[in-house]
């Protein structure tokens, strides 16, 4: 944690503190994308048993749900103007308590003990994350954004962040076609990882998304200040922003696939754990939102960051027999986004 509180990187409007405002709109944004995700999923139940889907066109609670999901990104972009990433991404803890009242409103899943806990810890570690965490609002022009990137610290912890995505995503690979097809009966613990595995990789590269998205809404904010540079003329925040839709295209995909496999009640809380978990982190690194915390605040943020891995450990998906979880699987990770119709017979 030293390496990350030395090298401060100044920003450009340290006076500015209007993370309240931010924290309001990204709220708002974090509901809009939890009903997304639970009418998309949705969509999925309602075709899954047609002879023949309908084309992606007709499907309307599809549209609608990715149209209220897009939304509440748009608020999410506007939020992360106003405050640090790594408190709004823990103020999305809401779309814990809302995904109790959508998934059981939209998809008519049961409620059960067990989510209304885990839901409830995962609450509690974030009301200790926005707590403790940095309520700063500051932005940064790609001079600075470079040099945030060269930090030691950083450049570390990307490369960590690279490893574990190239194993868990070999692992699930080894399991997905060489250990399933051949075992009669899989063994519960391989087929818990699965999910976990593929939301795990999604998060980790999806949360990139986050910090560029970030670095993009500070660019856009201080070109509408008359007295900055134009770097909006250059040709690097157009990099940026290809960069951002290619990754957010991937956790869109990744995310579509996994709502498709797993239950609503388990997979998007993990889901959207695991991306608050690496977010708050990419944010906190790469921005030096940890820097201003004292030693006690920096021990309780990591506190509230293992009590919500704790609140994710305490859901548990439902296994399916072999036959059932090999088929979704491998049909699964063979498609692309425009065989999802085709697929949900």
């Amino acid at each position: 944690m030293r390496a990350l509180l030395a090298e401060t990187v100044p920003s450009e409007n340290d006076d500015v503190n209007l993370w309240w405002f931010g924290a309001i709109v990204y709220v708002i944004g974090s509901i809009f994308i939890n009903l997304g995700s639970n009418l998309i999923r949705y969509s999925h139940e309602r075709i899954k048993h047609f002879d023949v889907p309908p084309p992606i066109y007709k499907r309307y609670w599809w549209i609608f749900g990715f149209a209220i999901f897009g939304l509440g990104n748009v608020f999410n972009f506007v939020g992360f103007m106003f405050a640090a990433q790594s408190l709004l991404v823990a103020l999305g803890s809401i779309q814990f308590v809302s995904n109790l009242i959508f998934a059981r409103l939209v998809n008519k899943e049961p409620i059960t003990t067990k989510a209304f806990v885990a839901t409830t810890v995962i609450i509690i570690g974030n009301i200790i994350i926005v707590s403790t965490g940095n309520k700063t609002s500051d932005t940064y022009d790609l001079s600075q954004l470079l040099e945030l990137f060269l930090r030691p610290a950083f450049l570390g912890y990307l490369i960590t962040l690279i490893v574990c995505v190239i194993a868990l995503q070999s692992t699930y690979w080894v399991f997905l076609y060489r250990y399933i097809p051949k075992t009669e009966v899989p063994n519960p613990l391989v087929l818990k990882f699965m999910p976990i595995a593929y939301a795990a990789v999604s998060a980790m590269v999806g949360t990139c998304s986050v910090t560029i998205g970030k670095a993009l809404s500070g660019i856009l904010l201080q070109a509408l200040e008359p007295n900055t540079p134009g770097e909006l003329r250059t040709v690097w925040p157009y990099m940026l922003l290809a960069l951002f839709v290619g990754i957010t295209a991937f956790w869109l995909y990744r995310m579509n696939t996994a709502l498709r496999k797993y239950d609503a009640m388990f997979i998007i809380p993990v889901l959207q754990a695991l991306w608050l978990l690496f977010a708050v982190l990419n944010g906190g690194i790469f921005y030096q939102e940890f820097a201003d915390l004292s030693l006690l605040y920096n021990f309780l943020f990591g506190s509230g960051i293992v009590i919500l891995l704790f609140g994710v450990s305490i859901f548990s998906p439902r296994v399916p027999d072999k036959e059932t979880e090999t088929d979704i699987l491998v049909v699964s990770d063979h498609s692309t986004n425009a065989d999802y119709s085709d697929e949900e017979k």
